[in-house]
């Protein structure tokens, strides 16, 4: 009876000790420094956190890229809706912005993406998105789209993840425990899809 408690306790506790451990490697990497950017082809905004489109827009206005990317909008989405009230005519030039009206998660923003870069030539994005998804976005995106396209991360920080605090509130221990799982299934999936 001891020698069959002692096995379940084994196949109970290693992979238990195995998800800490990759927890503590994951959380450890929610800090990452945004990248130095000078100029990139295009500025990829992933769209569907606090902060995230401003910032892209921003960029963009800085001259840091030569077109945005708004990947993941509604199939609706106009300019007029996504920035109500604003007329961006008079501060960019709105025909240079891309509305990826197809995506519907983080592997499709990356294939739609990857798309777009293939058939305009691009060599390198800025990828923007949320601090708390950019470990798995940059993961995905640069898994999808390798090759001679550069990456750059320029991850955001919103009201809804405390990027010093997160472990001290319950919506932002939520979405970093939701992205660690999401994180882990993108690298068992992709084993056998890419």
């Amino acid at each position: 009876m001891k020698k069959v408690r002692s096995i379940w306790l084994s196949i109970v506790t290693v992979p238990l000790l195995c998800i800490i451990i990759l927890f503590s490697l994951f959380i450890n990497e929610l800090r990452l420094e945004t990248d130095e950017i000078t100029y990139a082809d295009a500025i990829v905004v992933l769209t569907g956190g606090a902060g995230r489109v401003e910032e892209g827009l921003r960029l963009f206005r800085e001259g840091r890229g030569g077109r945005l990317i708004l990947s993941g909008v509604e199939e609706t989405s106009t300019l007029d809706t996504i920035f109500p009230g604003r007329d961006l005519k008079t501060s960019v030039d709105t025909s240079r912005i891309i509305l990826d009206i197809e995506s519907r998660s983080t592997i499709d923003n990356a294939i739609n993406v990857k798309k777009i870069a293939e058939g305009r030539g691009f060599k390198s994005l800025v990828l923007v998105t949320s601090s708390y998804h950019m470990k798995r976005a940059s993961t995905i995106f640069s898994k999808i789209i390798s090759g001679d396209v550069k990456l750059y991360r320029h991850p955001v920080s919103g009201p809804n993840f405390k990027d010093e605090e997160w472990w001290q509130s319950r919506k932002s221990l939520k979405l970093v425990t939701s992205e660690f799982f999401k994180y882990i299934w993108f690298h068992i999936w992709q084993r056998w899809v890419f």
